[in-house]
């Protein structure tokens, strides 16, 4: 189960997105309108609520939930609401990072995935100024995924049977293409090429 903290268009096509996938999703949204409207629209759950109360939280069983999305405007209440949910008992905690000065802190703080849309949106413009673009298909697509501080670890020999592959490494400041023997580490940051669904079994193994 994954639940979504925010009706707003990120948090309903990422929803749409997971449903596609075979995932259960729930939607966790604040404003009653937004719920309601969203809710007639759409084939998922939205439950109306404040995600920085505990107590809404346990209410819908968030303990019992693989991973929390905190997407809604404010960083205060996306650090709160995942903070929260881990401490709950949700496994993972993905948060949007409105100001992306505060993604280090996120991170620091114990988030999983902290996702900064600004420096996203930077780095796509980016390379279309200097002629090229990120590949990305329903057949195929690049994923970067950032190591939590907090992992343990792992030898890339663990994931030689997964169809995608690590095909970069960034660490302290410098890249490099990894081979079998090499080791995942906190604070990396490694892409992954493959088909959506492969990249997507590769990073979940990875981050456990």
């Amino acid at each position: 189960m994954i639940i979504i903290v925010g009706a707003n268009e990120i948090g309903v096509n990422v929803a749409v997105r997971l449903l596609k996938a075979a995932m259960d999703v729930i939607i966790l949204e604040q404003n009653e309108v937004l719920a309601k409207r969203v809710s007639a629209e759409y084939d998922f759950p939205v439950i109306t609520g404040d995600a920085t109360r505990p107590q809404v939280l346990k209410n819908i069983g968030v303990d019992k939930v693989d991973t929390v999305v905190a997407l809604t405007s404010s960083d205060e209440k996306n650090l709160m609401t995942c903070l929260y949910a881990k401490k709950l008992g949700a496994r993972r905690g993905i948060a949007k990072v409105n100001k992306s000065e505060n993604q280090r802190m996120f991170m620091e703080l114990g988030i999983d995935v902290a996702v900064a849309p600004s420096l996203v949106l930077s780095h796509f413009f980016d390379t279309a100024v200097y002629g090229y673009t990120i590949v990305g298909t329903e057949k195929f697509e690049s994923i970067f995924v950032e190591i939590p501080i907090f992992h343990q670890g792992m030898q890339l020999e663990s994931l030689k049977n997964h169809k995608a592959k690590i095909v970069s490494i960034y660490r302290e400041e410098d890249y490099f293409t990894p081979c079998e023997s090499d080791e995942i580490l906190p604070r990396d940051i490694l892409v992954i090429v493959g088909s959506r669904e492969d990249c997507r079994n590769l990073a979940i193994e990875i981050l456990g």
